[in-house]
């Protein structure tokens, strides 16, 4: 499945063209993070086989962006999780905040899961983090009840919802 490079306002699959850009709305969004290796891994990760990087556009400018990849066991070191899609680097750039793009986003890639197979979906997320926390909510993520302290020394929540 391939995007396309029209400039149409709103959300779509990005190209790999585009993939530096979506990765430069996450760090406009998350400018104090201290995961310093996830910029990288998103660009990592958008660049597999069964990765969907979507972006959201206004006007031709990318402005929004999440990816799903396949879940892996341990956190992402083991083996594939049959049926369960990974959701991350979902953000928007700090310009259009509360604006409803985070959900065009979510509803985007959930839904992109459910049509390619997947019956669940999992993310992390900041605890600290409420307007993604009430978002995730919002679409049916719920706490798995498994907190983690990140690289960042900040505590992150795990999350599941059950797609179609």
């Amino acid at each position: 499945m391939s995007g396309t490079s029209s400039p149409v306002d709103g959300v779509r699959r990005a190209d790999s063209q585009e993939f530096e850009r979506a990765v430069d709305v996450w760090r406009a969004a998350n400018p104090d993070s201290g995961l310093h290796a996830h910029p990288g891994n998103l660009m990592a990760w958008a660049a597999g086989e069964d990765a969907y990087l979507a972006i959201h556009l206004t006007s031709g400018r990318i402005d929004g962006m999440g990816l799903a990849v396949p879940e892996r066991e341990h956190d992402g070191d083991g083996d594939l999780v049959p049926g369960v899609v990974h959701v991350t680097g979902v953000a928007v750039h700090p310009e259009r905040h509360r604006c409803g793009l985070g959900g065009q986003l979510l509803d985007h890639l959930l839904g992109r899961a459910g049509e390619r197979g997947y019956d669940r979906a999992r993310l992390w997320t900041r605890e600290d983090n409420a307007p993604a926390r009430s978002l995730f909510a919002s679409r049916g993520l719920v706490p798995t009840g498994r907190r983690k302290i990140m690289s960042d020394g900040r505590s992150y929540l795990h999350l599941e919802a059950t797609l179609g």
